[in-house]
C-alpha cells in the first residue's frame, strides 16, 4: 500500500510540474475531444432534459418517508443553477415549494450533517441570483445561521470551548495556525471533524447583501484551508480533528468532491475582493483537480466512482467564471469540454438518462447520483463559447515540450544544440532525482509505520478491499487518518481505503448519495 502511494505520489507530481509551463497551463493531447462543438441551445436542450428527467422521479420534500434529503438539496441547487446560467425562470416554482418545504420538515434547517442541511442554503442563495426573490435569501440566511453554530470562531478559541460540542477545542495546529474558522461535521456533540465547505454560502451571502459579516465568515474559512488542509502542489486534505486529545490528526483523504468545494468557495471569495492571494493556490488546485492520474483514464475523462463528477464540474465552472486569465479559462474549457463529450457520447442513455460511468457503457436504468453528475457537467459547460478549435493561450502539448529544429522565418533564435542537450540532461536529472525522492519517502514510511501503527482510526470497522460504493447501499465512510506534522510537509496522496463506519450520526437517510452536498454556491 506504502508503494502505491508512493507511486501515485510521483506520478502526481510529475503530472502537475507538467501541466504548468512558464505559466502557461499546457492541455495534454492525450484529452479526448476537448473542444465544444456543440451549440450552447443544445446544451441548454440537454440539461433541461437531464433534469426534467430527475423531477419525474425523484420524490418532493415531504412526499415519501425515504426521501433521499441529501440528494433532494444537490438537485436544487442544480434546478437554480440552471436559472442563473440561462435567464430562464423554468424551475422557479419548484424551488420556491422545494426549499420552504425542507425547511418546514427540518427547521433552521437542522441536520445530523452540518453541510447537508447548508447545501439547501446553496440552493436559496443560487435561485436568489436567478430570480432575485426575497424569500429565497432568508432561507439562505437560516441556513448560514445553522452552519455558523458549528463553525469555530477567535471567541471559541480564546474559550477553548464550543457550546455545541462537550469537548475542550484544539486551539492552534501546525504553525500556531487557529483553527478558527473550521466548521464540524456533525451536528452530534461528539464529533471531532472539521472541514472548510462553508466558504462559498458566505462569499455568496456577502455577494448578495454586502454585510461584512460574510465576508470576514468566507475569508476565516479559507485561512482555514490554506492552514490546515492543504497539503502543497493543489492537494486537499478531506477535514482535520478538532478536539485537543487528537493532537491535530489530519484525514490526508484526497476526494475529488472536497477539491471541487473548495475550488467554488475561494475563486468566489477571490472575485469578491481585491486581494491575489488566492490566485496561485486555485491555480494550483485546478491542475492538481485535472491532472490527477487516480482521478481520470489516459483520455482525461473522470472515472472516480464515487461523488465528484458533481463537484469538480462545478468548482470549475466557479473558477472559469471569476477569473481573468485567459491561459486559465482555455484550459478550464478544454477540462468541461472533455468530460461533456463524454458524458454525452458514452454515459447518456435512452429516455435522457445517464451512467455513473462518463467512459461508458451508456445508462440502462435511472440512478440519482449518476443522473446529478452528468447534469453538474452539462451546466458547467453551458458558459463556454462553441469552437471548433482551441481558445485563449493555452497550450496543447504532450507531457513533455517538443522542439523544433526545422528553419523558421521568425524573428526567433533557432534553439542551440548545447541549450537542447541541456534540456534533455535536466529532464533525466529530474526523474532520477524524483525516483530517488519517492524511494527515500518509502523507506521513511515504512520506518513511521513500523513506529507507529495509528494510520486506520475507524473506531472498529475493519479495513475492505477498494470497491466503488453500491448505490442501493448505506454511505461507507472513508477514514484515513494521520498526525499532522508541527509544520508542512509533503504528503503522499495515499491510496483509498472503504471504512464502514461504526458511529456517528445515522447515514440512512445518505442512502445511496455517500458524502453530503457541498457547502459550495454553483
Amino acid at each position: 500500500m506504502v508503494a502505491a502511494a508512493g507511486f501515485w505520489f510521483l506520478i502526481g507530481t510529475i503530472s502537475f510540474c507538467c501541466s504548468l509551463v512558464a505559466g502557461q497551463f499546457v492541455v495534454p493531447l492525450t484529452w479526448r475531444k476537448p473542444n465544444i462543438t456543440t451549440p450552447r441551445s443544445e446544451r441548454i436542450r440537454r440539461a433541461k432534459a437531464a433534469i426534467d428527467r430527475g423531477l419525474s422521479t425523484f420524490s418532493a420534500p415531504g412526499g415519501s418517508q425515504t426521501i433521499n434529503w441529501l440528494g433532494v438539496a444537490q438537485f436544487c441547487i442544480e434546478m437554480a443553477d440552471f436559472g442563473v446560467l440561462t435567464g430562464q425562470e423554468t424551475y422557479k416554482q419548484t424551488l420556491m415549494s422545494y426549499i420552504p418545504t425542507a425547511e418546514r420538515i427540518h427547521p433552521e434547517f437542522a441536520y445530523s450533517w452540518v453541510r447537508g442541511g447548508i447545501a439547501f442554503g446553496n440552493a436559496a442563495t443560487r435561485a436568489y441570483e436567478a430570480y432575485k426573490d426575497d424569500l429565497f435569501l432568508e432561507h439562505a440566511v437560516k441556513a448560514w445561521n445553522w452552519g455558523r453554530q458549528f463553525t469555530i470562531s477567535e471567541e471559541n478559541i480564546e474559550a477553548g470551548v464550543i457550546p455545541v460540542k462537550k469537548f475542550e477545542l484544539q486551539r492552534t495546529c501546525g504553525n500556531e495556525a487557529s483553527m478558527a474558522g473550521g466548521t464540524f461535521e456533525f451536528s452530534t456533540k461528539d464529533g471531532t471533524q472539521l472541514d472548510s465547505w462553508s466558504t462559498g454560502l458566505s462569499a455568496s451571502l456577502y455577494k448578495i447583501t454586502a454585510n461584512e459579516t460574510y465576508l470576514l465568515a468566507a475569508r476565516a474559512s479559507a485561512s482555514f484551508i490554506r492552514s490546515h488542509l492543504y497539503m502543497g502542489q493543489g492537494v486537499v486534505a478531506s477535514a482535520i480533528l478538532g478536539e485537543v486529545e487528537n493532537q491535530c490528526q489530519l484525514l490526508q483523504d484526497t476526494f475529488g468532491y472536497s477539491t471541487g468545494i473548495v475550488m467554488q468557495g475561494l475563486s468566489l471569495l477571490r472575485s469578491l475582493s481585491s486581494t491575489t492571494e488566492y490566485d496561485e493556490l486555485i491555480r494550483d488546485i485546478v491542475i492538481q483537480t485535472s491532472s490527477n492520474a487516480q482521478w481520470h483514464n489516459s483520455d482525461g475523462i473522470m472515472i472516480v466512482p464515487d461523488y465528484s463528477g458533481i463537484y469538480i464540474p462545478r468548482g470549475l465552472m466557479q473558477v472559469y467564471n471569476t477569473t481573468s486569465d485567459s491561459s486559465l479559462l482555455s484550459y478550464i474549457s478544454a477540462y468541461l469540454s472533455t468530460q461533456y463529450n463524454a458524458v454525452v457520447d458514452y454515459a447518456l442513455g435512452n429516455g435522457d438518462i445517464y451512467a455513473r460511468s462518463w467512459s461508458g457503457p451508456s445508462a440502462t436504468k435511472f440512478d440519482s447520483v449518476s443522473q446529478t453528475a452528468a447534469i453538474s457537467a452539462i451546466l458547467a459547460t453551458v458558459p463556454l463559447s462553441n469552437d471548433s478549435s482551441a481558445t485563449g493561450t493555452a497550450t496543447v502539448s504532450s507531457i513533455f515540450p517538443t522542439f523544433s529544429l526545422s528553419p523558421s522565418t521568425s524573428t526567433a533564435q533557432k534553439l542551440p544544440v548545447a541549450s537542447i542537450v541541456g534540456v534533455v540532461v535536466g529532464g533525466l536529472v529530474f526523474l532520477a532525482a524524483a525516483i530517488v525522492s519517492w524511494c527515500l519517502v518509502r523507506r521513511r514510511l515504512r520506518k513511521s509505520r513500523r513506529a507507529d501503527i495509528t494510520p486506520y482510526m475507524n473506531q472498529g470497522g475493519e479495513m475492505d478491499i477498494l470497491r466503488p460504493p453500491d448505490p442501493n447501499a448505506g454511505f461507507i465512510y472513508r477514514q484515513y487518518i494521520y498526525r499532522r506534522p508541527p509544520s508542512k510537509t509533503t504528503t503522499s496522496l495515499g491510496t483509498h481505503s472503504w471504512v464502514e463506519s461504526t458511529s456517528g450520526p445515522d447515514y440512512r437517510e445518505s442512502r445511496g448519495w455517500g458524502p453530503p452536498p457541498a457547502y459550495g454556491t454553483e
